[in-house]
């Protein structure tokens, strides 16, 4: 987790979901409405967030480890461009 997500969590134990589902939100906004689970991982933030966020209907997942706000456009370069990632590095896939 960073820093900064690390001292607000400590300052505020009660509202950590709240930071950490915020956070989550703030990367998806820079990135037009998209995340990436990999995005994600340099934080340390659990995909348990993810999934809070999906139950709440904050997000949608379109494809394993890719979700989008509900007001975001669905971008298919980008969706192609993490999925073939996902393949060749995840799944040993080599070309």
């Amino acid at each position: 987790m960073s820093n900064v997500i690390k001292e607000l969590s400590i300052k505020y134990p009660n509202e950590q979901t709240k930071i950490l589902t915020d956070t989550i939100k703030q990367i998806m906004n820079t990135n037009n409405g998209m995340l990436s689970t990999r995005m994600i991982e340099p934080l340390n933030i659990s995909r348990q967030y993810l999934s809070i966020m999906q139950n709440n209907n904050d997000i949608e997942k379109v494809s394993r480890g890719i979700y989008l706000l509900p007001s975001a456009f669905e971008d298919s370069y980008f969706l192609t461009y993490e999925c073939s990632i996902f393949l060749w590095y995840d799944r040993g896939i080599s070309i």
